[in-house]
């Protein structure tokens, strides 16, 4: 498993764990640290009983933007973590279900003994609201306030809520406090990230209005959005329709290796995204090239799956179809918008 993904992940995390933790009813006159401590505590408590919410977390590097759902009502539960070009989802009705999409295809294992799933499922589940999180977060928040790590900059009062302004390091912790927390000297986050700056702004019911997040990892500029509301019933569980098939899944696994190992390289020429978004099924690569159109067609050559034509717009989406149309299936014609090249595809 990719270690830059699983580290982006558990970004995505904690990014959720500060963003529920500060929320509780301000009790009068009260130092900055001791009003965060205060809100830290009651919010915590408030959070092992959560229920009923949809989080979104929108995380964008350098342009590129990677989107965390969580669902949860009772005991069911829906983390999707997206990008432009691949899904994790995991999923829970009775059973837990982890799925992985990659470009178009989608595939499903319940089988979590397969060292990736492991991975991903363990991670993505530390997001859902509950006691564990609540457990989780109040050890994290002790430990870097205990140990003077994090720093409240400034508390502004705004037209609808009251923000914090903080920074938190690692880079100060002992081997026993970075330990207690899930982490060594070694990890991503500590050695790799300087400082993480925060905003979060909360009403006087403890609702998060706005917040913010952004460091710098590797030397990309990564910034958090953050918005919580409530729901009443899973919507997105029917969305998830990759059937159970460990071997598909494995398969769709070693496929997504490529692709991460090819988007942290430096080759991106338009041969190689063509030759790359292929191999690895993911039309949605095309978006890279300066040439969509030949990216289009070649991957449609190879593949024999003219669903790339979609990246396209106009008259390039229309002849693409309309190869398509008349090299493969007549059924394509139908995707074609323009009158005359449509009746064209459909006379043959």
């Amino acid at each position: 498993m990719d270690k830059t993904l699983l580290f982006l992940l558990g970004i995505a995390i904690l990014i959720i764990g500060i963003g529920f933790v500060v929320g509780a009813k301000s009790e009068g006159a009260k130092t900055n640290e001791e009003l965060f401590r205060s809100y830290i505590s009651k919010y915590l408590s408030a959070s092992a009983t959560l229920d009923n919410y949809k989080i979104t977390s929108i995380q964008n590097i350098n342009g590129e933007k990677k989107t965390l759902i969580v669902e949860k009502t009772g005991n069911k539960y829906y983390v999707e973590l997206k990008t432009p070009y691949y899904s994790w989802i995991l999923v829970k009705e009775k059973k837990p279900k982890l799925c992985l999409r990659v470009g178009l295809y989608t595939a499903c294992t319940q089988n979590f003994t397969m060292s990736i799933s492991a991975k991903v499922a363990g991670t993505l589940e530390k997001v859902v609201i509950g006691p564990s999180f609540a457990k989780r977060q109040m050890k994290w928040f002790s430990t870097l306030l205990d140990a003077n790590a994090i720093r409240i900059n400034k508390v502004e009062k705004e037209d609808n809520c009251t923000a914090f302004y903080f920074e938190y390091s690692y880079k100060n912790l002992t081997l026993s406090q970075l330990q207690g927390i899930g982490y060594s000297p070694g990890s991503p986050a500590v050695s790799l990230v300087d400082r993480y700056y925060n905003m979060v702004c909360i009403d006087d019911y403890g609702i998060m209005r706005k917040k913010s997040s952004n460091y710098i990892f590797k030397g990309r500029n990564i910034t958090e959005a953050f918005e919580i509301s409530e729901i009443k019933e899973l919507n997105r569980l029917d969305s998830v329709n990759g059937v159970v098939d460990d071997a598909y899944f494995a398969t769709l696994a070693s496929r997504l290796q490529k692709l991460v190992s090819f988007l942290n390289s430096n080759n991106m020429s338009d041969l190689s995204i063509r030759s790359m978004a292929a191999e690895v099924k993911v039309p949605q690569l095309c978006e890279l090239s300066k040439d969509k159109l030949t990216c289009a067609d070649a991957y449609m050559t190879v593949t024999g799956d003219p669903r790339v034509c979609d990246i396209l717009e106009g008259r390039d989406r229309d002849n693409c179809y309309l190869k398509a149309g008349k090299t493969m299936d007549i059924y394509f014609c139908n995707f074609i918008e323009d009158k005359a090249i449509k009746d064209d595809c459909l006379s043959q």
